[in-house]
């Protein structure tokens, strides 16, 4: 098996309504499809272009497509996988990420073998997925969190931190009140609190039983004080910039649970390394989306799928969408996404 062909493709995801997270707000999503050709078989990966987190603009992934091509063009597949981990390249994560996709892909199209079969690994036949409420009326979160229900969401991410602390406490509590313990509520501040904003609103929040909150502060190396004064789980996110960073996280044992970008962070081997050691230091791992296309989401779901976890995880990203004109393989369903059939 020799790649004999390679395409970068530029793509364009429209929102359904503009994307808002912490001081950002994105009417679209873009990045580029990798496509490596042997024969009448394809793989293909997906490089995420998403700048607030950190990753390269469009025009700088455009510089590594030379590079790329020369790192691909007539070779085996598999060396391209040990050459990757050997860091033989000088490729950004985003592209390392979608590079090991489109092999393992093409891969697995070729011989018929799963990701799980090829990476040796059990995987869940089912995984959890959350939805998430940005709205900031409280009465509009509470009709969207009641069709979640109805759809068999049971894990609600609700951002905070983007209006008033009082509005936002006024969305929880009525949330509580209205869906008791039919929902676990995680919260998601995308680090938009001051350190002492955070020492203050964060006691006020323990009694409305909160699963964790995500980035409640920009510096993670707060985490050690915040913790002293709550009891809320604290889980690192936009401060999980790259694989070393990750790791340093873990090693220093900062957050209680790791949000888990594959595509942001080196692929589906990398993310499952950081897991590994992150399960062994005590902490939990999520794995979520970089607002993906159908193709990175397949990797961000088998990435999921191989760590078995039992923790919701944020994969249910492809509605936010007008149109993919890719085929979305893993579409929740009642709550879960179907990994019997694990493709990537």
């Amino acid at each position: 098996m020799i790649i004999e062909k390679v395409l970068f493709e530029p793509f364009v995801l429209k929102f359904k309504e503009p994307f808002v997270f912490g001081s950002n707000t994105l009417p679209r999503k873009e990045g580029f499809h990798l496509t490596v050709h042997f024969g009448e078989f394809t793989g293909k990966g997906e490089i995420s272009i998403l700048e607030p987190f950190g990753t390269p603009s469009s025009a700088r992934v455009k510089e590594f497509f030379g590079e790329a091509e020369s790192f691909l063009l007539h070779r085996n597949p598999i060396d391209i996988l040990s050459d990757l981990v050997s860091a033989t390249h000088s490729f950004p994560a985003v592209f390392e990420s979608a590079i090991e996709q489109a092999v393992l892909s093409l891969i697995c199209t070729c011989t018929g073998a799963s990701p799980a079969e090829l990476l040796n690994r059990n995987h869940a036949e089912k995984v959890k997925v959350n939805s998430v409420v940005s709205s900031h009326d409280p009465l509009k979160s509470v009709s969207t969190v009641r069709k979640m229900i109805q759809e068999g969401i049971s894990t609600i991410k609700v951002k905070v931190a983007s209006g008033s602390f009082a509005d936002d406490l006024e969305k929880i509590a009525l949330l509580r009140e209205h869906f008791g313990g039919q929902i676990t509520l995680r919260l998601d501040a995308n680090s938009n609190w001051s350190l002492e904003q955070a020492l203050e609103y964060l006691p006020k929040l323990e009694s409305y039983d909160i699963e964790y909150i995500e980035q409640p502060v920009k510096d993670c190396s707060s985490f050690t004080r915040l913790r002293k004064h709550t009891p809320i789980r604290l889980a690192a996110d936009e401060c999980v910039e790259d694989y070393q960073t990750a790791i340093s996280l873990i090693q220093n044992r900062i957050p209680d649970v790791l949000i888990i970008k594959p595509l942001l962070l080196g692929g589906v081997r990398k993310s499952l390394t950081i897991a590994k050691l992150a399960k062994d230091a005590g902490i939990d791992t999520v794995i979520t989306t970089s607002l993906d296309g159908a193709v990175g989401r397949r990797a961000a779901v088998v990435t999921a799928a191989l760590i078995e976890s039992e923790l919701s995880h944020g994969l249910s990203t492809g509605s936010l969408f007008e149109h993919d004109p890719e085929p979305d393989y893993y579409i929740p369903h009642n709550g879960y996404i179907n990994t019997h059939d694990l493709r990537i």
